[in-house]
């Protein structure tokens, strides 16, 4: 009977219970247990994916404390610290920016995306920037006082906009915000020689 039916349609299965009230009793029961089951396997996976993403793990953790102490280096010895700045502490860098502006640290750049990463800051550091870590930085300055600046302005709004947020791609692989950042630096610079003019 069982067998029969998981064959059936939904609506052909509404018949059948209502037709025989104990098989319905019965059935219901398990569903009901069922879908308890899955709520608490729900629960139980979403609470160990909370607990593990609450602190980076390998390659991310270690590069976000190394630039902890490079940002610690640079206070005593001046922004020339940044000059060994690597890739990987590009991106441990955009990670601590991220979780400044945002609250969280991204855990889209943790485990094996991190390689992906700190792979497109190089890219950039090389294409963008022919390898000097300090105009890099000077644009990961830019993107992100803006970008603090748009997340008040959008909790002051009440929320409006807040799907947005600056990920590791837009960071290093997307060429959007490095054109925004030389669109401003032009828009600068005019400004500049339009005061002098005056």
């Amino acid at each position: 009977m069982a067998r029969r039916l998981e064959r059936l349609s939904p609506d052909a299965l509404g018949i059948v219970m209502a037709a025989r009230p104990q098989l319905a009793a019965s059935t219901t029961s398990a569903l009901g247990a069922f879908d308890e089951l899955v709520t608490n396997a729900t629960d139980i996976e979403l609470d160990r994916q909370r607990r593990a993403r609450r602190k980076p793990s390998g390659s991310l953790k270690n590069a976000v404390r190394d630039v902890e102490d490079m940002y610690d280096r640079a206070k005593e010895e001046g922004e020339n610290v940044w000059t060994e700045a690597k890739p990987r502490h590009l991106v441990g860098l955009y990670a601590k920016l991220h979780e400044s502006v945002y609250g969280v640290l991204p855990i889209e750049v943790d485990g094996v995306a991190f390689a992906g990463a700190v792979s497109a800051a190089r890219t950039m550091l090389d294409r963008e920037f022919e390898g000097d870590v300090l105009k890099m930085l000077g644009f990961m300055r830019w993107v992100w006082s803006r970008e603090r600046w748009r997340e008040a302005d959008r909790r002051r709004r009440g929320g409006e906009g807040r799907d947005y947020r600056v990920g590791w791609r837009l960071q290093f692989a997307s060429r959007a915000l490095f054109t925004d950042w030389r669109v401003a630096l032009m828009r600068e610079h005019r400004g500049r020689h339009d005061r002098r003019a005056r």
